[in-house]
């Protein structure tokens, strides 16, 4: 929080923004490291105004201060291209009124020798309706590997069921191919929604008159499916383990009948599609609907509180060892007041403390009106981002996802360095972080609970994941020729690694990875001769063990191409 203590209020201006090692005259790391936004208020339908948005500071780094208010600056900090230790520094705080007392903010950070994947081990999932790629990349951003498209009807007919004409893919077919490029890339899959039988059957069925499951209704649907199958197979080049395809969304009651019984009829003409289904059913639909169903999706609130949720979780267990994954998730309205530790953060903690295989919460942007103004639409605005001039603007809630998402991680990560250090640490490891896990949602809006049995985690990756941190046996050496750098390295173990470098002088770094192995050899990207290179290398082993060689970043160690 800061505020201006002049009556008449005031600007405050942030300067000189830098991660560095060492003092002032030392090398800059990456100006991208560290981020300032202004945090703006918004007012919510249910009288609550939240302190929600995070749009990146303007170019001036100034914010201005009203009169006996308060403004909040929210500091983000990218660790993840940084050499593991302790970095201390300053925010130096000037009031643009000379007569008023500048202000100095200590920094510090604590980057632990360790890690973590650049994949998620589960499936992460929003329901987001990205405008574009700039949409998409920041979904990756905050580690998700799923992504939607919609089972909306493109297939027209006539009276009796029969198409009248191709289908036209042209309007579908860019966002399909972008994310299906960043599934690939992240592990994940393409989830279509809201389901082809309902969306079928709501659409050109309704407006046919055609009676559910009737001649035409049926002639129809089939075209229509065995069109879109086709179309993701021999046009985009889809695998069936690619995607999965929503049948009715939130089926219960009524519609859970329905879906068995056209999901049955599906299946006779399109056996190898791969099918999914969200929702809060009871046991026995969960049993009915289980013959039409490849992946599940049930709602997190039916497997804490449902009357069933014992008999439930044994059925998905059974389920999920049966080759049949489930995920789970939550859909909530006034998204912009609920707790983002509790609701957002805590997300993938209760994942793993359910021990199921992705996470999920509706949605990204599912907007009503403008994503500013929770007034202007039939209900509150439902999403985590805001809509930018240029792409999605952030939020605290999306921000406590991002963490949350990173928290699974670090789990994962202890666990499986202690699965390979014996079974006898591992059930340990297991048992500790189980622990951690349901004393934290036990108590989720204990924010002094939570820092605590986060730093027990913290302390427990950096003893079990940096217990053999790998050192070099032949330090980074370079060569140049035909316009390029070779670098060659290698570690006591096998690692894998990402070398940092840049023209001096360059602003930005350009990175060269390393994948798995005892010795390395790698080419960085086309360079002219005569020019100093400055580099550095963060190197890991399989358990996250990180470690860095940094004596590229000074004058000494550059290395001279020409």
């Amino acid at each position: 929080m800061l505020r201006i203590s002049s009556p008449d209020g005031g600007t405050i201006r942030f300067h000189d923004i830098k991660l560095i090692e060492g003092g002032q005259d030392s090398p800059v790391f990456s100006p991208e490291s560290i981020a300032l936004h202004e945090v703006l208020y918004q007012d919510l339908r249910g009288g609550k105004t939240v302190a929600d948005p995070l749009p990146v500071m303007n170019q001036a780094h100034s914010i201005m201060v009203p009169a006996k208010q308060t403004r909040q600056v929210w500091l983000s900090l990218s660790t993840g291209s940084l050499p593991p230790g302790r970095y201390r520094g300053s925010l130096a705080i000037t009031p643009m009124d000379a007569t008023l007392p500048g202000k100095s903010a200590p920094i510090e950070i604590d980057i632990l020798p360790v890690r973590l994947p650049d994949r998620m081990p589960i499936n992460v999932f929003n329901w987001d309706y990205a405008k574009d790629e700039h949409y998409v990349r920041d979904l990756v951003a905050h580690r998700n590997n799923t992504f939607l498209l919609s089972t909306g009807c493109r297939m027209s007919f006539d009276a009796q069921g029969n198409p009248k004409a191709p289908v036209d893919w042209r309007g579908y077919d860019g966002l399909l191919q972008v994310k299906l490029r960043h599934a690939r890339e992240q592990g994940g899959i393409i989830l279509f929604s809201y389901g082809i039988i309902r969306d079928f059957h709501n659409g050109p069925a309704t407006s046919h008159g055609w009676e559910f499951m009737s001649e035409p209704w049926q002639r129809a649907f089939k075209a229509w499916v065995i069109e879109f199958e086709r179309h993701l197979r021999d046009d985009i080049g889809m695998g069936h383990e690619e995607y999965a395809v929503q049948l009715w969304d939130e089926a219960t009651g009524q519609n859970a009948a329905l879906t068995v019984q056209a999901g049955e009829f599906m299946r006779g003409f399109a056996p190898k599609m791969r099918t999914c289904m969200d929702g809060a059913q009871n046991l026995a639909e969960v049993r009915a609907l289980d013959p039409v169903i490849d992946l599940w999706i049930p709602h997190m609130t039916t497997l804490y509180s449902h009357a069933e949720k014992t008999e439930l979780r044994a059925l998905y267990r059974q389920l999920s060892e049966r080759g049949e994954p489930v995920w789970t998730y939550t859909c909530s309205t006034e998204m912009k007041a609920l707790d983002p530790l509790d609701y957002y953060r805590l997300k993938e903690w209760r994942v793993w403390d359910l021990g199921l295989e992705g996470s999920c919460y509706w949605a990204y942007n599912s907007w009503r009106g403008d994503p500013w103004n929770d007034f202007d639409g039939e209900i509150a605005d439902c999403g985590t981002i805001y809509d930018g001039q240029t792409g999605p603007i952030s939020s605290r809630r999306w921000e406590a996802t991002l963490e949350g998402r990173d928290d699974y991680l670090t789990m994962h990560t202890l666990r499986e360095a202690a699965r390979r250090a014996g079974k006898e640490t591992g059930d340990t490891v297991a048992a500790l972080i189980g622990s951690i896990v349901a004393e934290t949602i036990a108590s989720p809006r204990d924010l002094e609970l939570f820092g605590r049995q986060r730093a027990r985690l913290l302390e427990a990756t950096r003893r079990h994941c940096a217990a053999h941190i790998p050192s070099l046996t032949a330090p980074p050496s370079f060569s140049y020729a035909g316009g390029a750098v070779t670098c060659s390295w290698a570690a006591d173990q096998p690692t894998a690694g990402c070398l940092y470098y840049r023209v001096s002088g360059d602003a930005e770094f350009s990175t060269l990875d390393f994948d798995m192995a005892a010795k390395h050899r790698g080419v960085t990207a086309p360079m002219l001769s005569g020019r100093n290179i400055e580099w550095y290398l963060l190197y890991w082993n399989e358990d996250g063990g990180m470690a860095a060689e940094v004596s590229g970043l000074s004058q000494s160690g550059w290395f001279v191409t020409g």
